[in-house]
């Protein structure tokens, strides 16, 4: 593939490009945000949590919480997103209050 050299269409920076690319590698990494945390979980996702704590899986969260089981999944993704883990292990070790 060729590659030329282009201005980042965001900072201004000079980069290679391969294809049809118009940011520079570090702005298209996605940024964190750092007010994310344990404080902004609402209070359903205080719930998925708990129940996880319990071992239960989605699909019984589901029942419990008489959501369907993507919400849940869709919940869980962004409480990973918020607490800075990847996975229900994680959630679980980590000291969040109810």
């Amino acid at each position: 593939m060729i590659s030329s050299t282009r201005t980042c269409a965001r900072c201004g920076q000079s980069f290679r490009a391969y294809g049809r690319e118009y940011t520079c590698p570090p702005c298209r990494k996605p940024k964190r945000d750092p007010k994310l945390g344990i404080d902004e979980l609402s209070r359903r996702e205080r719930q998925v949590i708990a129940l996880i704590k319990q071992g239960k899986t989605n699909k019984e969260i589901a029942w419990e919480l008489k959501l369907v089981e993507g919400t849940v999944r869709g919940h869980l993704a962004i409480i990973f997103r918020k607490v800075h883990v990847r996975s229900r292990l994680e959630l679980g070790l980590k000291a969040i209050p109810e």
